[in-house]
This record gives structure tokens, sequence and C-alpha cells, in this order.
């Protein structure tokens, strides 16, 4: 019997990686000859960079060495990972650490390189001809999210992206082709102006002196001035003869923007009305940020005649997608298609599988909206193989789950010691995964699944 375990994180207790392998034991103690292939997985925000790091060469196979001989070629993209640490300007202007990983394939074919390229191309309609030697993967969190503010009003209109773009700044430095960033957990509403600063832009007003950081300083914005921005990001030219003739030297960088969030820019539904109030901004604050926002798609616009501010995930961490696709080579997709690119999850499925497991911290009905686990549970049903899921909390009917291809489900509260103590489930999280794993795998073996 072949299993792949591919969980996102039990946020508060368990990366996805850790979930993986108390999963895998809970797996071994049911069947200890099954073959696993361990491949945590992420929606494209927070908890990306684990996914990264465990996306490496560093065992991801066990069940012996014939685990997935049968299959013609590796169903993993072998990579170095190497993580990285770069000082970064906080989205308040305090200086900190933040992490990145920067990713080589071991491979020296290229077939990763190709397989990215055929990615690119089939959400931007580009040739694919980038040349995907290297990829840098950054989490916005890491250097423009949540932790590092105390919501409220003033952080709302001042917070600003520019330390994000110093990810991306430094990854471009680092030689790399691709860069795969995480938008989650943003405490920014600034249309990604801050990360285009740092990349070189300059964000200027009537007068051509430099607007003030954040999602405020954009009311006074007019004009961006793109001189300076960093020459590999720049978006394609329109003539492809001038493309083909540019310098052998200047290598082209490619952003795929992660994220599940599909709201527009500007409007009820848009970055400023949804997400400004979890920053800290009240009704004033979400007017006056509206109102940049609007003033910053002006700008946008002129200088982008395709840039579209109804577009779904313009609005997506407060904007940012806007700024970096208006004006750089960059591309927004689904969260859960750019991990599965860059950890071969796929290449899994495709190797074959008797069993799909996966999890997170709470199955409710975002889950059933598509996220990690149901996008998850209907590759793997596309190719016949069952999905069953291990949760922390379940607060969705398993009819439903069902309906959307995840066969059986088990919660913790079904396993632990304490049912109903949350700091009890959250401290033995990894022995109650483990657990409900190993109980849910029998479940299976049995043939006692929830009827799909």
């Amino acid at each position: 019997m072949r299993v792949l375990i591919a969980p996102d994180k039990f946020k508060g207790s368990l990366t996805a990686a850790e979930a993986a392998e108390a999963m895998e034991r809970g797996v071994k103690r049911a069947l200890p000859r099954t073959e696993c292939a361990t491949i945590p997985v992420s929606d494209g925000g927070e908890g990306l960079i684990e996914v990264a790091l465990s996306s490496s060469r560093r065992g991801r196979r066990s069940g012996g060495d014939d685990a997935y001989a049968d299959y013609d070629g590796d169903p993993y993209v072998d990579y170095d990972a190497d993580l990285r640490v770069t000082k970064v300007r906080g989205p308040l202007g305090d200086d900190h650490d933040a992490r990145w990983v920067l990713m080589k394939p071991s491979d020296s074919s290229g077939s990763h390189s190709r397989r990215m390229d055929e990615f690119t191309e089939r959400f931007d309609g580009h040739d694919g001809d980038e040349g995907h030697d290297s990829i840098a993967v950054i989490e916005m969190a890491e250097a423009s999210g949540l932790a590092w503010i105390t919501p409220g009003p003033d952080a709302s209109l001042r917070a600003d992206s520019y330390g994000t773009g110093q990810l991306i700044r430094a990854a471009v430095e680092a030689g790399a082709t691709t860069i795969i960033c995480g938008i989650g957990g943003s405490a920014c509403t600034d249309g990604g102006s801050g990360a285009l600063r740092a990349l070189g832009a300059r964000i200027l007003d009537t007068d051509g002196n430099d607007v003030a950081p954040g999602g405020k300083g954009l009311c006074d914005a007019h004009a961006i001035d793109t001189s300076d921005l960093i020459p590999s990001l720049r978006l394609r030219p329109s003539d492809p003869e001038s493309d083909r003739v540019r310098s052998h030297r200047e290598y082209r960088v490619r952003i795929i923007i992660a994220t599940d969030v599909s709201n527009p820019l500007l409007g009820s539904d848009g970055a400023a009305a949804v997400y400004a109030p979890q920053k800290g901004a009240g009704p004033r604050e979400i007017g006056a940020l509206e109102k940049g926002l609007s003033q910053w798609a002006a700008c946008l616009s002129r200088l982008n005649a395709d840039i579209d501010p109804a577009k779904e995930g313009m609005g997506a961490a407060g904007g940012f997608s806007s700024g970096l696709t208006g004006l750089c080579s960059a591309v927004t997709v689904p969260g859960f298609d750019a991990v599965a690119q860059l950890n071969g999850f796929d290449d899994a499925l495709e190797a074959g599988a008797d069993l799909l497991i996966v999890g997170e911290g709470s199955l409710d009905k975002q889950t059933l909206s598509g996220k990690v686990p149901v996008a998850a549970a209907r590759r793997a049903g596309a190719r016949g193989i069952p999905a069953v899921a291990v949760a922390g909390a379940v607060n969705v009917q398993k009819d439903e789950l069902a309906n959307a291809g995840i066969s059986d489900v088990i919660g913790l509260a079904e396993v632990s010691d304490r049912a109903g103590d949350t700091d009890d489930t959250i401290q033995h999280a990894a022995e109650y995964v483990e657990r409900a794993t190993e109980k849910l795998v029998r479940r299976f073996q049995a043939g006692h699944t929830h009827p799909v």
C-alpha cells in the first residue's frame, strides 16, 4: 500500500512538516510495511518557507528503497534549499531579520526549469522561455506582516510593504530567476507601493516629491517613476523582437504571487473595505485607504493600460498584487497551484498512491470553498485516489466533506485525552495527530470510510 501524506500547518501547534511527520508515524503504527511519501503543503501564505525547506532533497520517502520503484522518473523535484536571512524594514519602519529560501534544482537536466516555464506560461500566456534555474521563496508575513505591528488606526494608514520589496531585491541579487511570494498575513494596504520603492521605483506627488509611505500616502500619488526599477523585473517588452535581442547577460526574473484571495482592488469587496479592519482601520481610515488605492490605480493605469483594478486577486494583501503585476514581470496564481508546482505534489500523484491523507488545524466552511485540503483531495480524486483528513477541529458535516472529495475525517477531540481542552490539544498536537492518523488508516483499511 502506498500513502501520500500532504497536510497544511495546524496553526498555533504544528508546521506542515511536523504534521506530516506525525501522520507518517500514525500510518506506520497502523500498517508498518506501508510505503509513505510526505509532501507538506500550503496555501501560499504563512508556512510557505517551511514547505519550501521540506521540499528539498532531505528524506521525504519511507518504506524501503523500492518505494515508487516502478515509476519511470522521480516523483519529486530534487532541490538544494538554502535558508537565508535578510535585514528588512518592517511595515512601520523598524528593522528586523526576515527569512527566505533560495532553492536550486540538484538535477542538472533542467527538467524542473521546463516545468516551471510551462507553469508560468499557463497563467500569463508568455512563451515560457525564462529558464528558472534558481527559485526564491519568500513570505510577505516575514517582512511586512501583522506580527510586526500593533493593529490600530495609525498603523493601518502608515504600514507599507517596503520590507517585502527588500526580500525580492535580495533574491534577485542572489541569482533567483523565479520568486514565489506568499502574501498571506500582510499588515499593509499600500498597493505594493512600498515593495516597488525598495525595487527602485518612486511614487511622486504633483510637485514631483516622494509621497509618504503607506496607504494614506497614496492619497497624494500622482505619478510613478520607474526609471530605476530593477531591469530584470520589468514587464516584457511588447515587441517580441526587442525581447529577443536584449543582452544575453540580462536574465528575466518572474515573480509568482501566491494567494487564495479573489477580492478586487477597490469597492465594497476591495482591499480597504474587507481587510483593513483587521489591521486596525475604522470607517475613517477605510475611506482614506480607499481613496489612496483609487489614486494608485490611476497611476498604474497611466503606465500599464492593461491593469484592471476589478480583476480577481488585485485586492490581495492590501493591493500588493496590483502594484507588482502592474509594473513588474509578475503573475498572480492560486496559492495551492504554486505550492503544488514547487513541491512536486502533482508528480507524486502521478507516481501512484492508494490513499491521500490531508489535514489542517480546522476544517470548516472556508475549507469547502477550495482551501488546501479540498484542493489536494480534488486533484487526487481526478486520478482515482481516495482522500481522508485529520483536523484539529471539524466544523463541517462529513457529507459536505465527502462531496468535496474527502471521504473520511477525524478531529483531534476524537482521540485526545482531554476532549474540549484546547490548551491540551495544542500542547500534545503531534501525539494526537499520530493517533488520529492511525485510527483513520485502520478505518480506511477496514473499509469503514464515510461513503463518497
